[in-house]
């Protein structure tokens, strides 16, 4: 009986232990909130981390939707590419990406960066990850629509997977889709796969603020 209770209360506190230690993490993980705009017939996307601590190794992913018939006539003369239009959803859906990285990303801040598209579009997923000081992952999914006909200058989050911070595996496109194998990563990264292998090349307007590293405006947020 005495043996049985010690188990029982050594179990007991491992469970709180687990638990503590996963509200600590919760309260001091960073949070990277996204949203995205219109300035002057021009896309961007701003980023805050409105957190008590900064995150690290930020890699935000921008997928702007298309239909083909939109960008056949302004696809990429410099790059090689072959779309194979009868393997394309009904709607002939592609995807432009865009891409930006920032080393750290300090908490009371927030970066407002234009994006890429050459085109304006209604619909824009982001992809974003990012280290926490343990260095420990962390992505979310996030989908932007416009169904206002361009009349609100913000797009509405028609959807977030997952909810809240959300430790993951980190994904890098470059490497891990040599041997991809999607049971292994969450539903979010599948998405973000699906739109990335989807992805089509577009002829961009030649402008100097296009930077992968640390582009955009800072600002301290009060």
């Amino acid at each position: 009986m005495t043996y049985k209770l010690v188990k029982e209360s050594r179990n007991a506190n491992e469970i709180n232990r687990k638990a503590t230690e996963e509200q600590v993490r919760i309260l001091t993980s960073p949070y990277i909130h996204s949203s995205i705009t219109i300035n002057d017939g021009r896309l961007s996307i701003t980023l805050t981390n409105a957190s008590p601590v900064p995150a690290y190794d930020v890699d935000v992913w921008i997928s702007g939707y298309y239909r083909f018939e939109e960008i056949e006539n302004i696809l990429s003369k410099t790059t090689r590419q072959v779309i194979d239009r009868e393997n394309l959803n009904d709607e002939a859906a592609v995807y432009s990406n865009d891409r930006i990285l920032y080393p750290i990303f300090p908490n009371g801040q927030q970066v407002s960066a234009a994006l890429k598209f050459p085109i304006v579009t209604d619909s824009v997923s982001v992809f974003i990850q990012y280290r926490d000081s343990r260095a420990e992952n962390y992505s979310y999914d996030v989908w932007f629509l416009d169904d206002s006909d361009g009349n609100r200058k913000s797009y509405q989050i028609g959807a977030v997977d997952p909810s809240g911070t959300f430790l993951s595996k980190r994904f890098d496109p470059f490497d891990d889709l040599k041997k991809f194998e999607p049971s292994h990563y969450p539903e979010h990264i599948n998405n973000f796969v699906k739109r990335y292998t989807n992805r089509v090349y577009l002829e961009v307007p030649r402008i100097n603020d296009y930077v992968v590293e640390d582009r955009g405006e800072w600002k301290i947020i009060k």
